[in-house]
Parts: structure tokens; C-alpha cells; sequence
């Protein structure tokens, strides 16, 4: 499509894998919109040279930007790591991967690798949080397990104790930062269900230590 935008003759009757007709046509919806967007998911691109395809609708994007308005959003997904990564690091300094066992932040990048402290047998308890969709499956590990997550969450084995909570955005307020790492954007609930949030669950669970 940005080939053609700038006039270039693409020949063949299909443009990957698609009829001609249709990418022309898409390509004259994006010329003509008041303020068009591209979407996509990093996640789902699992094929190879993704980052070019992306590379590609961001070069789209700016040309097209020449005489309209039109942006490009990527969709951060990633069951919310973007914004665990930006809260361990307003809290520590250090990003995700650190000990507070001292009392103080310790990062290591490789020792504390839930991975790594699972297959070593340097934990005694693994707490899992996964709250936004069933696909984000603890590990299957010998070592005893809390499970906070969606109602559905898939398990390789059945965990010490399991307790089903809520999903920001959708059972219950919250706030969640956008992929690009710069903007906090407040979440509300749309009353799905009456499950607790996670930060209640293990603010309940801190309290009764």
C-alpha cells in the first residue's frame, strides 16, 4: 500500500496473498479518513521478519500523515508486564527481577529469574498473579503455590490454594500503563462481576501474616 500511495505500479492480480481489488480498496479508505489508525499486536506477528511489517506501517503511517491525519497504535497485551516493569521501577529503581529478602532492592538479571529460583529449589512459595486473561498459566513446579487469577485460568496442577480475582478494567477500577511506557491511563469498572482486585487479595493476605 505504500508503494502505491506513492505511484507505483504493483503488478499481479493478488498483493500478498489478497485480491488486488481489496488492498486498493483499503488503500483509498485510509487515503479518505478523517483520522484513520492502524492497530496491531506484537504477539500475534509470530512469523518471520515481523519487525519489517511493523517497520513498514509506520513508514505508511508517516507518509500518509503527509496530507491527512492518521496514527499507528501497537498493542501492548503481555498480561500487564509493561505496567509491572514500570511499577517495580518507581518502587525499586531496578527493573523486574528483584529481591527484597534483605530488606533493600537487589537486582540480578539472572539469579532472580523465576525460572532459574524454581529449577535451583531457591523458593519455598511461588505466588502467581494473572489477572486479565486464562492463558497465562503458572509453572508446573513441585513448589507450593498461590494462585490469584481469572476465573478459568488454566493449570498444569492443581495449586495450594486458588483464589479467583477480578480483571482490572472490567470487575473493578484500576490503572494500567500504556505500551509506550510514558502514559498511566485509569481503568473503570464495568461491573462484570464482584470479584476483588489483586492489590485487595494480597493486601487482605499481608494483613493477616
Amino acid at each position: 500500500m505504500r508503494a502505491m500511495a506513492k505511484g507505483i505500479d504493483i503488478p499481479g492480480d493478488t498483493i500478498g496473498g489478497l485480491p488486488r481489488a481489496q488492498v486498493e480498496n483499503l488503500l483509498e479508505r485510509c487515503k479518505s479518513a478523517t483520522y484513520g489508525v492502524i492497530v496491531w499486536a506484537p504477539p500475534s506477528l509470530n512469523f518471520p521478519d515481523a519487525d519489517l511489517t511493523v517497520q513498514a506501517a509506520c513508514e505508511f503511517i508517516k507518509d500518509i500523515n503527509l496530507t491527512s491525519r492518521f496514527a499507528g497504535l501497537s498493542l501492548g497485551g503481555n498480561e500487564g508486564a509493561v505496567t509491572a516493569g514500570a511499577v517495580c521501577a518507581w518502587q525499586s529503581g531496578f527493573p523486574l527481577r528483584v529481591s527484597f529478602a534483605s530488606g533493600k532492592p537487589d537486582y540480578d538479571v539472572e539469579r532472580y529469574a523465576t525460572a532459574s529460583l524454581l529449577a535451583n529449589k531457591e523458593s519455598d512459595l511461588l505466588v502467581w498473579v494473572a489477572a486479565y486473561t486464562t492463558t497465562l498459566s503458572p509453572p508446573d513446579t513441585d513448589v507450593p503455590t498461590i494462585v490469584l487469577g481469572t476465573p478459568g485460568l488454566k493449570l498444569a496442577r492443581p495449586p495450594a490454594v486458588f483464589i479467583p480475582i477480578g480483571t482490572p478494567g472490567v470487575d473493578h477500577d484500576g490503572l494500567i500503563v500504556r505500551c509506550d511506557n510514558v502514559v498511566s491511563l485509569p481503568l473503570q469498572n464495568l461491573g462484570r462481576s464482584s470479584l476483588p482486585s489483586a492489590a485487595d487479595v494480597l493486601a487482605q493476605i499481608q494483613a493477616a501474616l
